[in-house]
């Protein structure tokens, strides 16, 4: 991605063009037969949905400037967006509130495998992003001064399907793998 040129050389492991996704519900670990009903709830949660388009409008760091893990790409967060994420949230995991990889891990709880945070209401607004890299903590943390990453882009592309992604995380970072992938209309 040409928009992230000026920083290459810094220590952040760059996701793989073909990694790169917007998750719209972390599951977590979840054991086969949750998995299986899953897969079949799925499809039911985007029938109707028409192709649409998304644009990521800045390229930063998060999910705390002070202490950042990753490089991602924020966007509008869509109409069409939002209603998809919330049809997904309720059919795989109903009103409990769950939040995505990227973030809110500090007081999650298990419940059948999926992620769900205490003391918070179902009406988590769902913010876009794409994760474009993780920092290497102990090397970023010596760098003096901090690189300021950040600029505006315009990057927009058609979301045209819903995937179901098993990650595996390795020594040089994540590797997806879809599992089901469900077309729009």
């Amino acid at each position: 991605m040409k928009e992230v040129e000026p920083w290459r050389d810094l220590p952040i492991r760059w996701a793989a063009p073909a990694n790169i996704h917007a998750t719209l519900l972390f599951i977590g670990n979840v054991d086969e037969d949750e998995l299986a009903r899953i897969a079949l709830m799925l499809p039911g949660a985007v029938e109707g949905v028409e192709i649409f388009d998304v644009t990521l409008h800045k390229i930063g760091i998060g999910p705390n400037a002070r202490m950042p893990r990753m490089v991602w790409a924020e966007g509008e967060t869509s109409q069409e967006l939002v209603e998809l994420q919330k049809r997904i949230q309720e059919v795989v995991v109903g009103d409990r509130t769950v939040y995505d990889d990227d973030g809110f891990q500090d007081s999650d709880v298990e419940d059948r495998g999926l992620k769900a945070k205490k003391g918070m209401s179902g009406d988590k607004s769902f913010r876009l992003h794409v994760t474009l890299g993780r920092m290497i903590p102990f090397k970023w943390q010596k760098l003096d001064p901090k690189p300021d990453i950040g600029k505006d882009a315009h990057i927009s592309f058609p979301i045209r399907s819903v995937e179901l992604m098993e990650s595996d995380l390795g020594p040089e970072g994540p590797a997806y793998t879809i599992l089901q992938s469900i077309p729009f209309d």
